[in-house]
């Protein structure tokens, strides 16, 4: 047999010309073919093992976050690199044919989560040429209700459902949702609504809300657990576990809760059906108030169309946050909250529907949609560094009633702070003013976070509005509001979510007398959006 033309390349020669061909979407097909072709090019490539199967995945793929959680640990990335690359081409092809099903279908969810959550360019290209969005769609068509019949009808919040509701929402974008069909839209908004609405069911939050404390509370039982028709509360979700993260490297993770992702992939499809604007409304305030009519106008009806809707969340490039490495908890980053939000709440019917769902297990058919009403305010920082100066937690038996504050506090806001009290000067404190581009290595030590919040005078005559204060759980990110008066809504009442993304802020809001360690009698889920000028 006559000697391959490849016999006296030199090694780095075949590497590079391998290199050359290697796409930038799309699995690295001719690394196969060289390998296939001859042994002399076999054993070349193996010659180039490890640096070539790092070269090839930094090429397909962001490279920087794992390197970091793996403690840039260059010989424990050389031996899970070339595993890791199988497996992410595998599950692209899956993806791309619809296969996303059978027994890899927890390890693809998974590994399909990490490479949203540490997108910097490279994996959301590959995603997009998988069609990772279709097979997420017809996720949902076809497998969120397994399990449905043996839970009296409502679908499981299974680590499975969860991420593939989660990544469905990551990956969402305006041009996407153009291309679904409106039926299409419509079975997605029914089967995510029990998501939405049943805070009863499927908590918005890590652990229990009542707990202020840190990891070890929050990864913890609430000490009072009820027991009613649907089982325990807080219900337990998806434990956390052990998932492969990069080759055959395990790690302690916790699936994301699935209510935020249902409510945010709910709202950005019911944008899509603009509201109707009641042609007995005043044009705008001038002519309401010459009526002396209140209520919103239809200037403020089409504000609400054209700048309340939920946006999309951005590529993360630039966060170097919890989200990035998956062994922590998603943790907060200091200013994320800061700012002036829009967007709307969904509350439902309480007397004749919310109080119904409570005393009865089964999930009603059909599962109702309620009508949505704008939600806006402004919201501003405080932080501490110092544990002497650190504001007291609120009583245990209270729960999450006065948003983790001490009962009876008083603020004041200066130029360069807040000062919170209460008339019995059992405690005062001082916190800084956030301010963007501030003191980093100070900023950098912050122990607690206060959040204040004002009506949006510009749509507060259309809409009510309050003042509210809270706090963040900084163990996970989880931010409470107390709010002293909402329109149309039992008073006072709380809100509690997270910071998604820098621009998305979802949750529910409730009563506020109840601490957070029985069902509340309503909730009303809000997605809002940061207002940028």
């Amino acid at each position: 047999m006559a000697p391959s033309v490849w016999t006296n390349v030199p090694c780095d020669v075949i590497r590079n010309v391998l290199l050359f061909t290697i796409p930038s979407a799309g699995p690295p097909a001719a690394l196969s073919s060289l390998r296939l072709t001859c042994r002399h090019l076999y054993n070349a490539l193996q010659q180039c093992k490890p640096d070539l199967y790092i070269r090839i995945f930094a090429l397909q793929f962001d490279l920087d976050p794992p390197f970091r959680c793996l403690g840039y640990d260059r010989r424990l990335l050389s031996q899970k690199v070339e595993d890791e690359l199988r497996t992410r081409v595998t599950i692209l092809k899956d993806l791309r044919h619809d296969r996303l099903h059978g027994k890899r279908l927890d390890k693809a969810l998974w590994t399909l989560y990490f490479m949203i959550l540490q997108d910097q360019g490279h994996n959301l290209q590959q995603l997009r040429w998988a069609k990772a969005h279709a097979a997420l769609r017809s996720f949902l068509r076809h497998r969120l209700y397994i399990g449905a019949e043996e839970n009296n009808g409502w679908p499981v919040e299974s680590a499975q459902n969860s991420l593939a509701v989660a990544c469905l929402w990551f990956l969402s974008s305006k041009a996407i949702l153009n291309e679904e069909k409106k039926d299409e839209s419509e079975l997605l908004m029914a089967r995510l609504l029990p998501f939405v609405q049943a805070a009863f069911r499927y908590p918005c939050f890590i652990g229990s809300e009542a707990n202020f404390g840190g990891d070890n509370s929050l990864m913890s039982p609430a000490e009072t657990v009820t027991s009613n028709v649907h089982g325990v509360y807080p219900p337990d979700g998806p434990s956390p576990e052990d998932v492969p993260y990069f080759g055959d490297l395990m790690c302690e993770c916790r699936p994301p809760p699935i209510s935020l992702f249902a409510i945010l992939n709910y709202f950005v499809r019911a944008d899509l059906t603009p509201l109707e604007i009641p042609p007995h409304l005043p044009l705008n305030r001038v002519c309401a108030i010459a009526s002396q009519r209140v209520g919103p106008t239809r200037e403020d009806m089409q504000y609400f169309l054209d700048h309340c809707n939920t946006k999309f969340a951005s590529p993360n490039t630039e966060r170097d946050d919890g989200w990035l490495c998956p062994t922590g908890q998603p943790s907060y980053v200091l200013g994320d909250i800061t700012g002036r939000w829009e967007g709307s709440m969904m509350v439902p019917c309480i007397d004749n529907t919310y109080k119904k769902w409570l005393s009865t297990p089964t999930i009603p058919t059909p599962f109702p949609a309620f009508g949505r009403r704008p939600l806006n305010f402004i919201l501003h920082e405080y932080y501490c560094t110092d544990e002497s100066t650190r504001l007291p937690s609120d009583e245990p038996t209270n729960g999450i009633k006065n948003a983790w504050l001490p009962a009876g506090c008083k603020w004041i806001e200066q130029d360069d702070g807040i000062e919170v009290f209460d008339e019995d000067g059992s405690f005062y404190s001082f916190y800084k003013s956030f301010k963007a581009g501030g003191d980093l290595a100070d900023m950098a030590n912050v122990i607690d976070i206060i959040v204040v919040g004002k009506p949006d005078e510009t749509h507060k005559a259309a809409w009510g509005g309050f003042n509210c204060i809270g706090r963040i759980r900084l163990s996970d990110g989880l931010v409470a509001l107390a709010a002293e008066a909402q329109l149309e809504v039992v008073n006072p009442s709380i809100f509690r979510g997270y910071v998604t993304s820098p621009q998305n802020f979802v949750g529910r809001s409730r009563g506020q007398f109840n601490a957070g360690l029985e069902p509340a009698n309503w909730e009303a889920s809000f997605s809002l959006s940061k207002h940028t000028e």
